[in-house]
């Protein structure tokens, strides 16, 4: 398989609790619920190769951006199978995650590294901003 992203037969049903009027019903929703079926995106099927643009289209409602969601492991799929750069999204893979998310002594150091090394460059020169803003400023 030479393809960035396979999509085959997928698909994602939500399970929506239906509400009645009134009281008495609202309060009889607490202990027994009726549900119904929600097709949000019913056997999708593509494959993008590499280097190759598209267009994701559709009217609303049509499941495009719960396809993504399932694209991006941000949603589970009731069926169907997808990979994305050889990887299923909806897997979590412990190898992988335990190297992506920086430490705190990293998130520290190259926060701290960064704001001193960007400061020169931010930081006008002393009387320059009021001169820019017509002594609008301070």
């Amino acid at each position: 398989m030479n393809d960035t992203i396979h999509v085959d037969q997928l698909s994602k049903t939500y399970q929506v609790a239906e509400r009645e009027g009134g009281f008495k019903a609202a309060v009889g929703g607490f202990f027994r619920r009726k549900y119904r079926d929600v097709h949000a995106v019913q056997q999708v099927s593509f494959n993008i190769q590499p280097g190759e643009v598209v267009g994701f289209l559709g009217p609303n409602g049509a499941g495009k951006t719960t396809t993504l969601k399932m694209l991006s492991g941000l949603v589970y799929p009731t069926s169907g199978k997808a990979q994305v750069m050889g990887f299923n999204p909806w897997e979590r893979r412990t190898d992988m995650t335990a190297n992506s998310a920086p430490t705190k002594k990293a998130l520290a150091t190259s926060s701290r590294t960064d704001t001193a090394s960007a400061a020169p460059v931010l930081t006008p020169p002393p009387g320059r901003a009021a001169r820019r803003a017509g002594g609008r400023c301070g």
